[in-house]
């Protein structure tokens, strides 16, 4: 592929490529902060994105609120 495409039109197609991917993969969500892929457990409502380190509820994209939801 890297001999029909130049550096910069391989690198999009790669991360397209990846995007696609990931997009069809039921346990990957976007964090609500950078937009990173993480995997998830489909059960839960919490998500952790390891390159942010954002905290968050997968439902809402808020920070997470473990607590708030016990007390509904």
């Amino acid at each position: 592929m890297s001999e029909v495409l130049n550096d910069e039109e391989f690198d999009r197609w790669e991360r397209l490529l990846f995007q696609r991917t990931w997009d069809s993969m039921e346990d990957i969500i976007y964090c609500g902060k950078c937009s990173s892929p993480i995997v998830v457990d489909n059960q839960d409502t919490h998500a952790y994105c390891f390159v942010c380190k954002y905290d968050y509820c997968k439902l809402c994209k808020e920070g997470w609120h473990a607590v708030r939801n016990l007390l509904l």
